[in-house]
């Protein structure tokens, strides 16, 4: 029994050995524990501190950038306001040498309008209208063709388009005061089929939504009462251009294409062009021009109707404005409008692109004859030189390509990438057309002149040895 009892004695004293032994061991394991934990509460908390010296250092710097941020959106707002200036500055200089003002308008897209893959609906980014990017209210870029192209103006579909809205635009004010002060003005509109520039110049036909036209009558005769006008006289001419044939919108509208006149495009001692036989509507109201005008698109469409004449056509409305001012000064200036036709590949609408092809030769001759004087070229290009006669539309318009006249157009396109083609084709148009430089001379004959004139009509120089 004793030594049973001895044995396990012996065996317990073993075990509880190694078990003071693993406690020994465990304990020294816990002071290091402890020692480790203390050493990484120590860097934790230099952590905490170098983490707080850096959230203080980063609130500073991020203070830092906001306000060099801010002051970067400043210099470039700065910037692109000085870039804008400077292009309006170009745009006004270029106008006082002659050259045309060109305003873009910008039909917003339909939603039956195809975009390409990745692409985005219209005004869904701001600026960013179909295939276009306008940059500013001066500039439109085509991204796709990496294009860009400056001009006077660019309306945007999120600008408001009324007639009066236009009228400030395309600068209406100016070209008021340059008629009744002697100088010719001509404002026509062109681009693609269906990009609605018919109905920013002449208007839905209601009162709420006048056209340019409209819009330039009432102004006309409200600045003729408000400036130094005396008196005045108004003739009004209206022709519609199909198929190269000139019909006179003022003449019986009963009249069928066999019934009326062929009327031919001839030019005065002076070079200007005029269309001997067509009426001629005096006018000395404000309503009498509106009615007159409408009277005439009236005409146009019963024409249309009545006959079997297909296809689109130009038209062209033309006042003669002569006044006198308080000091008995005579100005005399032709303010006309023209509605180009859009082209189209139609086998009816063929003349239309042969017209608009002419209308292209005129302009790259006369922008390159710019161009090469600028560059100091030595090169001499006189206006016989100027292909007009390749078709009566140029014909007609020769005094506001080049001639005695200020000129305006208001190109409409839309920035639809499926019709990429015709809006790169109108926008290039309008671009040479501002390199066009005209010859700008105001009919404006003192009153002194005018009694000189008169008592040198009176001489007999027969009488005088």
């Amino acid at each position: 029994m004793l030594p049973a009892t001895e044995a396990q004695l012996k065996n317990i004293t073993v075990k509880s050995d190694q078990l003071e032994k693993l406690m020994t061991a465990k304990i020294d394991e816990v002071r290091l524990l402890k020692g480790t934990r203390d050493e990484m509460e120590r860097e934790v908390n230099g952590l905490r501190a170098r983490l707080k010296e850096i959230e203080g250092r980063y609130s500073s710097v991020q203070s830092d950038l906001d306000a060099k941020t801010a002051s970067l959106k400043s210099v470039a707002d700065e910037y692109n306001r000085a870039q804008l200036l400077k292009k309006k500055y170009h745009n006004t200089l270029a106008e006082l040498k002659g050259c045309p003002r060109v305003v873009i308008k910008l039909r917003e897209p339909s939603h039956n309008d195809h975009y390409p893959p990745g692409g985005h609906p219209p005004g869904a980014i701001r600026h960013d209208w179909g295939a276009v990017c306008v940059a500013d209210p001066c500039t439109i870029n085509i991204p796709t063709k990496s294009k860009s192209f400056v001009f006077d103006a660019v309306i945007t579909p999120d600008d408001p388009q009324t007639g009066l809205d236009l009228f400030n635009q395309v600068n209406g004010s100016g070209m008021v005061h340059d008629v009744l002060h002697g100088c010719n003005s001509t404002l026509f509109t062109f681009g693609p089929k269906n990009s609605g520039k018919t109905t920013a110049l002449l208007g839905h036909g209601n009162n709420d939504a006048q056209g340019l036209i409209d819009v330039f009558i009432t102004q006309l005769f409200g600045a003729m009462e408000h400036n130094d006008v005396d008196c005045f006289t108004i003739k009004a001419q209206m022709i519609e251009l199909n198929n190269d044939t000139i019909y006179d919108l003022f003449a019986d509208p009963s009249q069928t294409t066999e019934q009326s006149p062929h009327y031919e495009i001839l030019r005065d001692d002076k070079g200007r062009v005029h269309i001997p036989g067509l009426q001629q509507v005096n006018v000395n109201k404000a309503q009498q021009l509106h009615q007159l005008f409408h009277w005439g698109l009236k005409s146009k469409r019963k024409r249309s109707q009545v006959e079997t004449r297909v296809g689109a056509s130009h038209l062209l409305f033309t006042c003669t404005v002569e006044n006198y001012n308080k000091k008995g000064d005579f100005r005399r200036a032709r303010l006309t409008f023209v509605d180009l036709a859009g082209a189209s590949n139609t086998p009816e609408n063929q003349w239309i692109v042969r017209s608009h092809q002419a209308l292209g030769d005129v302009i790259s001759v006369l922008s390159t004859a710019v161009q090469q004087r600028h560059h100091q070229v030595q090169h001499e290009i006189s206006r016989q030189n100027i292909p007009y006669r390749n078709s009566k539309l140029t014909l007609l318009l020769s005094e506001a390509l080049g001639g005695n006249c200020k000129t305006t157009m208001l190109c409409c396109v839309t920035p639809s990438p499926a019709l990429m083609e015709e809006l790169l084709t109108a926008l290039i148009y309008a671009y040479h057309l501002k390199c066009v430089r005209n010859q700008v001379m105001p009919y404006d004959i003192p009153a002194d002149l005018q009694k000189l004139e008169e008592q040198m009509r009176t001489i007999d120089f027969n009488s005088i040895k």
